[in-house]
């Protein structure tokens, strides 16, 4: 259990939390199983989303949009951001769904509309809806593979027949780069164009709109489409999983920027003061204290808010040109939504490049540690080497005990010590008599074991091994070194020698000397 000031929990409306995570399951599997029944969802499900979406459009229009445009089209959000997940599966949603939204506004034309006409105007806007959205996430789902593959992986993928990527969320959230925030901006405002031309033109084509009002009507449809993604899309395609939550001591920063939020939208749209774009501050705020989506859907509120109230005649933006009216406050919630898009963006690569430097810092750290415990595994290897080595250079091969080289080194050694300290020395020379006619009589091979087995014999007479020396001093010839033992000493270790070597009994017939 998590406990302690430094370690709070998450603050989460339960219903909100629960809705996000059944949406996201949803999503993911209707996505990972593209079966016809599931595919008869998606379409379903799209053209529920685009009826209500013209429905609420609709509901927007007033007096202050000529030929029955209105100033935010949420089809188009809804559109993009399910083309964005599902691909191509949608279009039949798309045309069920326009086709059937818009039966309703098409019988609102004054005079009314004929057959034929209502006909032509449902090809028309359907192809309108759909060229924009087709448009914008082709071009948008290429900006996140060149951004997150390499650029041999990208010229690959231009280079295939099949470039509706369908799971553009594996490659890279659409929000979480500068780059990709800039090109889906990007594709915001150029995508609707093609929609505005097809739809405005078709419109034209019928005389239903006078030749004064065809640049007010083309930029009115342009912009309620491009601000309806730039709005509500970032929330839409944005989300991820925990990203709703937030800590309780942000609690009191959440009822801060409600309360100034909603003094701004009094000051601004009830008693007309031009305050409005003190929201931008406030939003970048709200971006950096609780992240991205709560920054897209603070947006979202503001622009639905702020179109409806110029829609219904309040606020700064209503001037003695109705048309202007609803082109202002268009503008204006796309400036907010892309200076928010565009911060959050900038605040996550923030984060990002922290968070690849505290990666690179500790995998620095483990590499430092790996190679400091490699050169201390090293050393102590050289160490043991080392020690093996001297040990090798400082034995006899044949017999195993101390050679020359080593008695010389400890004879030097222990004489200045025991000299400076007025102590004894003894320095005993054993020889191996007649040993030449032992070597002819009974071969190298047997002189071989006869020297090794005389030499650990002497070896294991030592009392004192650590600090008594017998060593081969050459041939036949060995040499004992006694460090602090007098004459009287000297003489007991030489009756130990000599008792063990008799107790040892090698053969030797042809020596010619007397028995010791």
């Amino acid at each position: 259990m998590l406990k302690g000031k430094d370690v709070e929990g998450i603050f989460t409306t339960q219903l909100l939390q629960l809705g996000f995570r059944s949406l996201t399951g949803v999503v993911n599997y209707f996505r990972a199983n593209p079966s016809f029944g599931h595919w008869l969802i998606i379409t379903l499900l799209t053209a529920l989303l685009y009826i209500v979406g013209i429905g609420v459009s609709d509901a927007l229009v007033t007096s202050l949009t000529a030929n029955r445009i209105t100033p935010v089209w949420f089809p188009a959000a809804f559109t993009f951001s399910l083309f964005f997940y599902f691909g191509d599966r949608v279009i039949a949603g798309i045309i069920l769904g326009s086709v059937l939204g818009l039966i309703h506004p098409l019988s609102a034309f004054e005079p009314p509309l004929l057959g034929w006409q209502i006909f032509f105007l449902q090809v028309i806007f359907t192809t309108a809806n759909l060229v924009h959205t087709w448009l914008g996430n082709i071009w948008l789902k290429r900006k996140l593979f060149e951004v997150k593959k390499s650029p041999e992986e990208y010229k690959s993928w231009r280079k295939s027949t099949c470039k509706n990527i369908i799971d553009p969320i594996s490659l890279i959230n659409s929000f979480d780069r500068l780059k990709t925030s800039l090109a889906f901006i990007t594709v915001a405002l150029f995508a609707p164009m093609a929609s505005a031309f097809v739809g405005i033109g078709g419109l034209v084509v019928l005389g239903k709109i006078p030749w004064d009002q065809i640049a007010y009507s083309w930029l009115t449809w342009w912009l309620g489409s491009a601000l309806a993604i730039v709005v509500f899309c970032p929330m839409l395609m944005g989300f991820e999983p925990g990203s709703w939550g937030f800590r309780k001591r942000q609690i009191p920063y959440l009822v801060s920027v409600i309360s100034a939020g909603i003094l701004i939208g009094l000051l601004s749209f009830w008693w007309a003061y031009p305050v409005a774009y003190l929201f931008l501050p406030l939003l970048l705020a709200i971006v950096f204290y609780f992240g991205r989506f709560y920054g897209s859907l603070a947006v979202a509120i503001i622009a639905t808010g702020s179109i409806v109230l110029t829609s219904l005649g309040r606020g700064i933006f209503i001037t003695i040109h109705p048309n202007s009216s609803i082109v202002y406050v268009q503008i204006f919630s796309g400036v907010l939504s892309s200076t928010t898009l565009l911060f959050a963006a900038l605040i996550k690569e923030k984060n990002l490049a922290q968070e690849m430097l505290l990666q690179s810092i500790d995998n620095l750290e483990i590499q430092v540690e790996e190679r400091t415990q490699a050169l201390l595994a090293s050393k102590i290897a050289l160490e043991e080497s080392h020690a093996e080595l001297e040990k090798l250079v400082n034995l006899d091969g044949l017999t195993g005990i101390p050679n020359r080289r080593y008695f010389e080194y400890r004879f030097e050694m222990e004489w200045q010590r025991l000299a400076w300290a007025g102590r004894p020395l003894t320095l005993m020379m054993l020889d191996l008599d007649c040993f030449k006619t032992y070597n002819d009589n009974y071969g190298h091979a047997q002189g071989d074991v006869c020297l090794r087995e005389v030499g650990q014999l002497l070896q294991r007479c030592l009392h004192r091994p650590h600090t008594d020396l017998v060593a081969r001093y050459g041939g036949e010839e060995f040499v004992a070194l006694l460090p602090d033992v007098d004459t009287a000493g000297a003489i007991a270790v030489a009756e130990r020698f000599l008792t063990e070597l008799r107790a040892l009994a090698l053969p030797h017939q042809f020596s010619t000397v007397e028995e010791i």
